[in-house]
């Protein structure tokens, strides 16, 4: 079947995707409503189409296309349409999907489940704010329950602001809810291949030891590891949850107790897969082998301690505000010796000797969008 990859501007996930099932020599096309998106540059993308998602476009795909699960906005309007038209999914219904992409729903499951989760308040609206007060614990973190990317959370310090900041994310971002906010060092994801019977073919844990924005971003330098409690939980969810496909799940460590917490799941290709393909789990490949193929082969070997960089801009850029932050002088020098370090085993999300375009198309981007360097926090990336 021939590939369809969603894709836009700066998206480093696509990137990877297209790399791989080019790669592979998966027959392939490329699509996005814009034309500079990255992907489009790389030596892999061999059919591009720049358009918009109408009806003249989804009439013309068939049976033989099969829509991969790139972009969090894209793959729900992919879903959503397939009943109207002759194309095929590479991920579950648009039920499923919005049940798992739903945090709201998400930490409901968690509960009924027992599964270790942050303290989570369902509130409605600003008015159920005073119910609650009272069982609040700051700081505290308030989430959209569609969030996307990191975008619209928000970190709140004190009794006296969380109204306003509720009320502000609930304008911007629509229905939140409230979470306390756990210490934490350590972040895991945690992607997985699902059959359609729901068994779990392959498993890759990765760890993330540096992220942009700080605090509340995504994944800007990561590590494969491996990590029995972290996969033993993952196991216990994807049990319960009757999700098949590309998953990503994420946990954090609780400074407190020392264990695992149990944060969402995107069910899509995420942002640091590069790594995994380069620890030997090639998951866009398999999972157009799968689907197409029926293949049900397992393993969960991959090879751990294989770094993966997102050097250009976000690494970058992480650095830039520890070494303008207030922070501790030796705590800036660390930083800066861990970003000039050297990793044998390092693949980056973007830079490739072998496929430079990408790269170089991005870097003239920012080198020219001056504004992005006075703004931290912005993005030119849409997917995780």
């Amino acid at each position: 079947m021939n590939a369809v990859v969603p894709t836009s501007f700066g998206d480093h996930i696509g990137l990877a995707v297209v790399r791989s099932l080019g790669k592979n020599n998966v027959p392939m096309t490329v699509i996005s409503n814009d034309r500079n998106a990255l992907p489009f540059y790389s030596r892999y993308c061999s059919r591009k189409i720049v358009t918009e998602y109408d009806d003249e476009f989804l009439s013309g795909l068939t049976e033989d296309d099969l829509i991969m699960p790139n972009g969090g906005e894209d793959i729900l309007f992919f879903a959503k349409n397939a009943p109207l038209y002759d194309y095929d999914l590479a991920f579950p219904d648009s039920s499923t999907l919005e049940a798992v992409v739903d945090k709201s729903q998400l930490m409901q499951f968690a509960i009924t489940h027992t599964i270790p989760i942050p303290d989570t308040f369902f509130v409605n609206s600003p008015d159920d704010l005073h119910d609650i007060h009272d069982r609040l614990k700051f700081p505290a973190i308030i989430k959209p329950t569609l969030e996307k990317s990191g975008r619209g959370i928000v970190r709140v310090e004190s009794p006296d602001m969380i109204e306003e900041m509720y009320t502000h994310t609930l304008n911007q971002f629509g229905p939140s809810i409230i979470q306390e906010y756990i210490p934490f060092k350590k972040r895991y994801s945690v992607a997985t291949l699902i059959s359609k019977d729901y068994k779990i073919q392959r498993i890759c844990i990765i760890q993330d030891n540096r992220i942009y924005p700080l605090n509340t971003g995504t994944s800007c330098f990561v590590e494969t590891v491996h990590n029995s409690e972290i996969l033993d939980l993952t196991f216990a969810i994807l049990k319960s949850l009757r999700v098949w496909g590309m998953t990503e799940l994420e946990f954090i460590i609780d400074e407190r107790d020392g264990k695992p917490k149990f944060l969402e799941i995107n069910p899509r290709f995420w942002g640091s897969i590069q790594c995994a393909i380069s620890a030997g789990v090639d998951f866009p490949f398999l999972l157009h082998k799968m689907v197409t193929d029926n293949n049900n082969s397992v393993s969960y070997d991959y090879a751990s301690g294989v770094t993966g960089r997102y050097l250009f801009p976000k690494d970058l850029l992480n650095l830039v505000s520890v070494l303008k932050g207030r922070y501790p002088f030796s705590y800036k020098m660390k930083t800066a010796a861990d970003f000039l370090k050297f990793y044998p085993n390092n693949t980056d999300y973007i830079f490739s000797l072998t496929d430079m375009k990408p790269f170089l198309s991005l870097f003239k981007y920012y080198l020219l969008e001056k504004k992005y360097w006075r703004r931290p926090g912005n993005s030119a990336t849409t997917s995780k």
